[in-house]
């Protein structure tokens, strides 16, 4: 069916441009015999008037009827001037008169031609040309709106399109021309390209994204690792400096952690681990990672009261101990930590200096009796 509208439209587009070529021609050379014709009559009749008046002047020595003609040719001296033409007005026309005079004769020949007649066809002439011209026209315009509604415009529409994807990489644009010939089949083409390059995008991002979670998440918990906590801590601080806002760094360790691994084994060990770091995700606002085996880092910014501080990190503490259970027994394990706080603002904060103090408020914490926390402030 879409093969036989396209033929069908196809036949249409070139039966319109073989009708605007065809009728200006037409027209033209319906003209053109039509005045060749009254040409031909015209001279034959003149002709044969000139031959008339020639036969009919040479025998009555060119007496009669002394008009424009015969005044301009009475004036003419033959014998200096033996050939030559002769313009005057007769019954309203222009006419031309060439003769040539016979040496001792007294003959001569003489021809007539109706200068306003062949002004009157190079008028009708020229209003044919004018006509065939404008029918030129207005065909060369019906071709161009043609080709710009069903050409040049889906092709504008689809380099814009290319455009606005090449500008936000969005490639979920798509073309939208709902014609039904060339162009169409075009669009829906690019369509379908599209969508294969939206679907490889898309899963080129997934990858990445894997990837970059590869890069800086921990495996086992699915917090960030060392190295991207650290890179978190140390872009804060930066921020912090330009800002003079507060920042507040963490450390928070596993009190006697091998005894997990020696009484309940290496897979009990690791369900503690993911334990503790779900709950520092759960109840810190801010950015969480694991730096060791059992060893987690924190940090965020923002202006927060130490008591808000020293109220969330006992929380913590109280569902570390209380709501861990486990899965071999059933029961309930106590998870106690030791928790190491640093809290300080201004534009001389120095990173390292920060993870010492925030390092030894945890170690005094243990040295505290374990399972508490420390918290310092700047």
């Amino acid at each position: 069916m879409e093969e036989a509208a396209n033929m069908k439209l196809k036949h249409s587009i070139l039966g319109l441009l073989l009708l605007f070529t065809l009728i200006p021609l037409g027209i033209f050379g319906i003209f053109s015999i039509y005045e060749t014709n009254r040409k031909i009559d015209e001279l034959t009749e003149q002709n044969v008037r000139a031959i008339s008046e020639n036969q009919v002047m040479n025998i009555k020595n060119f007496t009669q009827d002394r008009n424009d003609f015969q005044k301009k040719w009475d004036a003419i001296d033959h014998e200096k001037n033996p050939s030559g033409y002769v313009r005057y007005r007769y019954h309203r026309q222009d006419y031309i008169t060439y003769y040539s005079d016979v040496e001792n004769t007294g003959w001569g020949i003489r021809v007539t031609e109706n200068l306003s007649s062949q002004k009157q066809t190079g008028r009708t002439y020229g209003v044919l040309i004018a006509l065939g011209l404008s029918a030129l026209i207005i065909g060369v315009c019906c071709t161009q709106y043609f080709m710009t509604k069903k050409i040049f415009a889906p092709i504008t529409h689809i380099l814009q399109v290319f455009a606005q994807i090449r500008e936000s990489e969005d490639y979920s644009l798509r073309v939208h021309i709902q014609e039904k010939h060339e162009t169409g089949e075009l669009a829906a083409g690019i369509n379908e390209l599209l969508d294969y390059v939206e679907q490889a995008d898309r899963k080129e991002k997934e990858r990445q994204q894997k990837l970059l979670q590869m890069a800086e998440n921990d495996p086992l918990t699915g917090i960030k690792n060392k190295k991207a906590i650290e890179k978190e801590m140390l872009s804060m601080v930066q921020r912090a400096v330009e800002s003079h806002e507060q920042i507040t760094f963490g450390f928070v360790d596993i009190d006697d952690f091998r005894d997990y691994n020696t009484n309940y084994g290496h897979q009990e060990g690791d369900a503690v681990i993911q334990f503790v770091a779900q709950t520092l995700k759960e109840n810190i606002h801010g950015a969480v990672g694991r730096i060791g085996g059992d060893e987690f880092a924190f940090c965020y910014a923002g202006e927060l009261e130490p008591e808000r501080i020293r109220h969330n990190a006992d929380k913590i503490l109280e569902i570390l101990r209380t709501q861990h259970v486990n899965e071999q027994t059933g029961e309930v394990l106590p998870v106690p930590c030791s928790i190491g706080i640093v809290m300080s603002q201004g534009d001389t904060l120095d990173y390292t200096q920060l993870i010492r103090k925030a390092d030894l408020a945890m170690y005094q914490a243990k040295e505290n009796g374990k399972n508490t926390f420390v918290l310092n402030v700047d």
